[in-house]
């Protein structure tokens, strides 16, 4: 299920869900660099992370109490969708092509 259609898309909140995991991914690689040994708890703590240093953006650009509600959710959906990216055995996978494809 794609939890991002989910989202009451008022103003800018899923550019900014989508700028908050895209964010915390680049965390976790500076942090280990192993993407496939991230837990669920290192993944959340990560986006919570950039939910804390969004705030002032997530108030006052569209981001709605719903919204936020779903926010964990939304964001191992991203994760799932990543990693099933990661995973699939085409020649030219790398991240930064599997968070185009996913966050576009």
């Amino acid at each position: 299920m794609n939890s991002e259609r989910q989202l009451d898309n008022v103003g800018r909140s899923v550019s900014l869900l989508r700028d908050a995991f895209r964010a915390a991914i680049g965390r976790l690689m500076q942090d280990g660099g192993q993407l496939q040994n991230v837990s669920r708890e290192q993944l959340l703590s990560a986006t919570a992370a950039e939910k804390e240093r969004l705030a002032w953006y997530f108030e006052n650009d569209g981001v709605t109490e719903h919204d936020l509600a779903l926010y964990d959710e939304v964001m191992l959906d991203y994760w799932s969708r990543l990693m099933d990216c990661l995973s699939a055995n085409q020649v030219e996978t790398s991240l930064e092509s599997c968070l185009h494809m996913l966050l576009r």
